[in-house]
């Protein structure tokens, strides 16, 4: 019948679907893909940073381990006169073994027995290193490790205030004698740079992500609106057509098409108009062959 409806998804529906969920597939995949990317690239730039200075600072340990011990050395050798209760005890040699590592470091000297003979705290000049470090098991590792030969390593350290850090050690022997030259600071002295920027990098990539999302939601709201104006202008034409159809069938044929268009809708709207006018003509002839009848 004339008036029937056929129920399901409309045309207009199926059109604005089949446009929106590619697009809107890749503005995702676009979007996931651009911030992974920021991701990977305030990672990588953040973790090579770091790494990068930590080395940097742990040669610098290592060269000031191996300059404080080759000192030692020197001094030792020119005098060969001073017993090892004079050397303890010399302020010059003190000078030499006790020297800064960074800005808050220092080097340390102790024995192959683990006793302290030069350290920037008096306390622990003459004391086993290994009893004084029974709560510190990283730093007593590295500690045991130099009695024998040259050792390094990361270790956690209590600071007066109770906040626990990490300090890179490197300990060296001085050769021609039984002491040890230990190299000790905190590895955030040269890695803090790194942090700064990385909180730069990431307040930057922050606002940079924030942006994108914003201008991928207008962008996306612009596309839905623009592509359900375009399949309307596509579907109401037909719409227009389907009613005219419905018309023509309840005997309607005077109805005016007005449709202007030179694309396919437009060659519709003709072949509506032509059937219109075969359909006029057909019933005109049927009709004059009644009335001669």
């Amino acid at each position: 019948m004339a008036g029937t409806r056929r129920k399901g998804i409309s045309l207009l529906t199926k059109l604005t679907i089949g446009i929106l969920i590619p697009l809107v597939m890749s503005f995702i995949v676009i979007g996931y893909i651009y911030i992974l990317q920021i991701e990977d690239i305030k990672s990588i730039a953040t973790k090579e940073g770091v790494r990068s200075l930590n080395d940097l600072g742990e040669k610098m340990i290592k060269q000031k381990a191996l300059d404080v011990a080759k000192q030692i050395e020197i001094f030792i050798k020119s005098h060969p006169h001073f017993s090892k209760g004079e050397l303890y005890n010399s302020p010059a040699l003190k000078a030499i073994a006790v020297q800064k590592v960074g800005r808050t470091g220092y080097t340390t000297v102790h024995d192959k027995k683990a006793i302290s003979h030069f350290d920037k705290n008096p306390k622990i000049v003459g004391r086993n290193l290994l009893i004084l470090t029974e709560k510190l098991p990283e730093f007593r590792s590295i500690l045991e490790a130099s009695l024998k030969k040259r050792a390094y390593g990361y270790y956690n350290w209590r600071d007066a205030d109770g906040v626990i850090n990490r300090k890179y050690m490197f300990c060296t022997p001085v050769d021609g004698a039984d002491l040890v030259v230990a190299a000790t600071t905190y590895i955030d002295e040269f890695s803090k740079p790194a942090s700064q920027i990385e909180q730069r990098i990431m307040a930057k990539a922050e606002r940079t992500r924030i942006l994108f999302l914003i201008v991928m939601g207008v962008s996306l709201i612009v596309v839905i609106l623009v592509t359900s104006m375009y399949s309307r202008t596509i579907v109401k034409p037909i719409v227009y057509l389907t009613d005219i159809a419905d018309r023509i069938s309840l005997g309607d044929l005077d109805t005016k098409i007005e449709i202007r268009s030179s694309d396919e809708v437009g060659m519709l709207a003709e072949s509506f108009n032509r059937m219109q006018e075969s359909l006029k003509a057909a019933i005109e002839r049927l009709r004059k062959k009644r009335s001669f009848a």
